[in-house]
């Protein structure tokens, strides 16, 4: 798996914003476990995969802490907003 970069982002929660040149919810749900669980999080993370469109659009996969994925999040996009 590829990442363009990657940020760790504290926005009342933790979050790792992944940005990719694709999204791939089979990759969402391959990795999103993986990075929610890692060790440098002890209290787990929520991911988001996202893909810039242009200056004032992108798209984003979120795994969700706790949740698994989902698709019906705002404050996830901010995070990813700010990160970019």
């Amino acid at each position: 798996m590829k990442f363009l970069e990657v940020i760790k982002f504290i926005h009342g929660n933790p979050h790792f914003v992944c940005f990719r040149d694709y999204l791939s919810v089979e990759e969402l749900e391959k990795y999103g476990p993986i990075i929610e669980t890692y060790k440098i999080f002890p209290e787990k993370t929520n991911v988001e995969f996202v893909k810039i469109l242009n200056l004032s659009k992108i798209q984003m996969l979120v795994w969700e802490r706790g949740v698994r994925k989902n698709f019906g999040v705002w404050n996830w996009c901010l995070c990813s907003q700010r990160s970019f």
